[in-house]
């Protein structure tokens, strides 16, 4: 199974199908031998990729979220799009702080899906102007408490802290600050996921199925 990563990133396009960012993943290819990475596409000419690089290949795929903004509008038709991606996935890497991101960290959650939170940015700069972000700052808040790791990029545990800050480790919560955090995380992912198969298994055998 391939590893999720949701990123707030617009990737690139171009009419001959291949997709561009600006910085790649090879940051989560050293961790993760796989990845799909959701993000918002936008298609663009060949002069528009100037200075962007090519980010799918044979162990980089793209799916395309077919929602480019307006969340609030569209609200039911993203929240759609979300759990048919995450249902088809173990357990993700989620990018924050964005509202795009928010949303799915909220589906993940409560799909039951194990997840980790990369703090990219402190929320508070981010959404400083912003009067739509600045209402999901608590939700982000909420996130850091529900992922079962958080691996913050910027200073900022003690305003927004994760649930092992609070509560310390368990089965299903990992300290950022360990040694191979990712390859924990696989390991307790899957055996969520199969705890979670065994459970569908057992009531269907209940209902007879």
């Amino acid at each position: 199974m391939k590893t999720l990563i949701i990123t707030d990133a617009v990737l690139y396009v171009t009419p001959d199908g291949n997709v561009y960012s600006k910085n790649g993943y090879d940051r989560y290819l050293e961790r993760f031998d796989e990845i799909d990475v959701l993000a918002r596409t936008k298609k663009v000419s060949e002069e528009q990729i100037t200075g962007y690089i090519r980010c799918d290949s044979d162990r980089v795929s793209v799916i395309q979220f077919p929602v480019t903004g307006k969340y609030l509008l569209r609200f039911a038709e993203v929240i759609s799009a979300l759990y048919k991606v995450i249902e088809e996935h173990e357990y993700a890497v989620i990018e924050a702080p964005s509202v795009f991101t928010t949303i799915a960290e909220n589906v993940a959650y409560k799909n039951k899906m194990p997840y980790v939170l990369v703090v990219k940015e402190d929320p508070d700069r981010k959404y400083r102007d912003n009067i739509t972000g600045r209402a999901f700052k608590n939700q982000f808040r909420m996130a850091c408490l529900r992922a079962n790791a958080v691996i913050y990029e910027k200073d900022i545990e003690n305003e927004y802290p994760s649930y092992v800050d609070n509560y310390g480790t368990d089965e299903r919560h990992i300290d950022s600050k360990e040694q191979d955090i990712c390859r924990k995380f696989v390991t307790m992912a899957e055996k969520e996921y199969t705890k979670r198969t065994e459970k569908v298994v057992r009531k269907q055998r209940k209902q007879g199925h």
